[in-house]
């Protein structure tokens, strides 16, 4: 899984889309709900704060993944309701998505001629 113990982009993009579309289809009922909701917070959480600063990132995603990482640092209190855990992780997942979308695409340099 890329290098060391951490996925790259792509897997991390991959993982995150079908993190968010479980917390979509969702209701909370299961155990495999919370956890899902938890680490795809923890993951986005981790990569918004590594690549808040990145060069390629346009201005308004930039200000996007920072609303974001304070959406995910100011944590939700335990025992919150399943509506409020899937509100955040359908306002916050969609913004890490863009983030790795940009990170992963590849970077044009000017050919010399």
């Amino acid at each position: 899984m890329g290098d060391g113990c951490f996925p790259s982009f792509s897997q991390q993009r991959l993982l995150l889309a079908v993190y968010l579309a479980h917390i979509k289809l969702g209701d909370g009922s299961r155990l495999a709900h919370w956890a899902k909701v938890r680490y795809s917070g923890e993951l986005a959480y981790a990569l918004l704060c590594q690549h808040l600063l990145h060069p390629q990132l346009p201005d308004e995603l930039m200000l996007a993944a920072h609303q974001a990482s304070e959406d995910l640092r100011a944590r939700l209190p335990r025992g919150c309701s399943w509506e409020a855990a899937q509100a955040q992780a359908i306002r916050v997942l969609p913004v890490a998505l863009r983030v790795l979308s940009v990170l992963n695409a590849p970077v044009l340099r000017p050919q010399r001629v």
